[in-house]
């Protein structure tokens, strides 16, 4: 399975830690939380599904987007054509 284009990310003064809390250890189904000095930090398994920013209620997460993944804008002027007459 790919990652996708997002990533989360923690601010680990918001997190409560999962003593208090671990409702995104608890959410995640990749395994991408783990502990560190207590605190529920995100390591490379992320995917980017954003199911534990959902569940975190000290809102210390949000997704951010991947260096590795660039958003391609499709240039779509040299496909319009001009309506006929």
């Amino acid at each position: 399975m790919s990652q996708g284009p997002y990533k989360a990310v923690v601010d680990p003064v918001k997190c409560l830690g999962i003593n208090k809390c671990g409702k995104c250890i608890e959410i995640c189904g990749f395994n991408a939380i783990e502990e560190i000095n207590g605190k529920a930090l995100v390591n490379n398994k992320c995917m980017g599904c954003g199911l534990c920013i959902s569940k975190c209620p000290s809102k210390a997460r949000i997704l951010t987007p991947r260096p590795s993944h660039r958003i391609k804008l499709l240039d779509w002027s040299s496909k319009i054509e001009e309506p006929t007459r």
